[in-house]
């Protein structure tokens, strides 16, 4: 496979046939995969503690309901 330096980029490559740009720096590539993973867990832990939120809501809505039932019973 023949491939092109990039201009004024020192680990990108263009390969000849496809035209697609290659990064042939591991280092790079090793950077881009955890950065997707830890944005990647980020976003779990925001959708967990959006979840928890509403679950603490809801129980709460529950809550009230119930100590409204019981004040009007007492009245």
């Amino acid at each position: 496979m023949d491939y092109l330096k990039v201009k004024d980029n020192e680990s990108l490559y263009r390969h000849v046939d496809s035209n697609a740009i290659v990064n042939k720096n591991f280092n790079d590539y090793e950077k881009y995969k955890n950065e997707k993973e830890r944005k990647l867990k980020e976003l779990n832990r925001i959708n967990d503690l959006e979840n928890q939120v509403n679950e603490i809501k809801s129980d709460l809505t529950d809550i009230k309901d119930l100590l409204t039932q019981i004040s009007s019973k007492l009245i």
